[in-house]
């Protein structure tokens, strides 16, 4: 028996009948040959055959790894591009806390200086009143405060 690109392709040049069955073949295809000793030609055609159609499914196998290698470095990709992205807002969103936080600080010492000057004004008031004494009346004499 010679042994055919595959472990259960095998075929007997004496007459007899078997199946063949290439790895690389779609589940379940089989194909049989049958070599008479007087048409040595119909093994060798369907050797043939058999070779071509294992080529074709080969390619196409091909195919679908370059696809799927394809497809997978386009999503490498595109992760890559989303992690850039996303480290990019962190680091726009830890400035703008930054950011924020020093404004908060002035806003509060601000709103400080605006109590104390408040508070200093309040207090100016006070003193400045007792001195002031009587409320000024006007007579046709004496103008006082419009």
């Amino acid at each position: 028996m010679n042994q055919l690109l595959a472990k259960e392709s095998t075929f007997s040049i004496k007459g007899k009948s078997e199946s063949l069955a290439a790895s690389g073949l779609p589940d379940g295809h089989r194909i049989n040959l049958q070599e008479k000793d007087d048409h040595p030609q119909k093994g060798e055609q369907a050797l043939a055959n058999l070779r071509a159609e294992l080529a074709v499914v080969q390619a196409r196998a091909q195919d679908a790894a370059v696809t799927g290698v394809e497809e997978r470095a386009r999503l490498q990709a595109e992760r890559d591009t989303l992690i850039r992205q996303l480290a990019d807002a962190q680091q726009a969103l830890t400035e703008g806390q930054a950011v924020q936080d020093e404004l908060r600080a002035e806003l509060g010492m601000a709103v400080r200086r605006a109590e104390r000057a408040n508070a200093e004004a309040t207090a100016t008031r006070r003193l400045v009143s007792p001195r002031r004494g009587a409320p000024v009346t006007r007579t046709k004499f004496k103008p006082g405060p419009a």
